[in-house]
């Protein structure tokens, strides 16, 4: 097993960048790093926000695809990519779980959105092992920060 830290650094990397442009005097931009992190700064000329596409994993997706975002970041966590098959034909997951030291399958997408990119980040991540918005990690005292999850089709 490995443990990488890219997402959160990517995370930190985006509110570095993001403070940096604040201090500056920049007050509507918008940094993604990718599919899995976008922050953005007020909004341009005439709207509420900057639009933000989530990545489209296919048919599975559910009703959350895009997102306005004001002053706020959008982190993904998601195990429908890097995948592996097993025995027997299952699909192994690359996010594990380090508790069981199993493979993460209750939850495809986590989806945070908040104040911060790299709060957002990790939490995404602990929140797809956790498999809900309560647990190990309780977001019961974080109402700023808003979850969304998606759970494989049944069957």
């Amino acid at each position: 097993m490995m443990a990488d830290l890219g997402g959160f650094a990517k995370g930190w990397a985006v509110q570095g960048r993001g403070d940096i442009l604040r201090r500056a005097g920049l007050s509507n931009f918008v940094i993604s790093a990718g599919t899995s992190t976008v922050m953005a700064a007020g909004a341009p000329p005439g709207e509420d926000g900057w639009p933000t596409e989530l990545e489209d994993y296919g048919a599975s997706q559910l009703e959350l695809d895009s997102l306005m975002l004001s002053n706020e970041s959008v982190s993904v966590s998601a195990n429908y990519r890097n995948t592996r098959s097993g025995p027997g034909g299952i699909t192994i997951r690359h996010i594990m779980n380090p508790r069981t030291f199993e493979p993460v399958q209750q939850v495809r997408r986590v989806v945070v959105v908040g104040p911060r990119a790299d709060d957002g980040e990790a939490l995404s991540t602990a929140l797809l092992i956790q498999g809900s918005s309560e647990g190990v990690f309780s977001m019961a005292t974080r109402p700023e920060i808003k979850v969304h999850f998606d759970f494989p089709p049944e069957g």
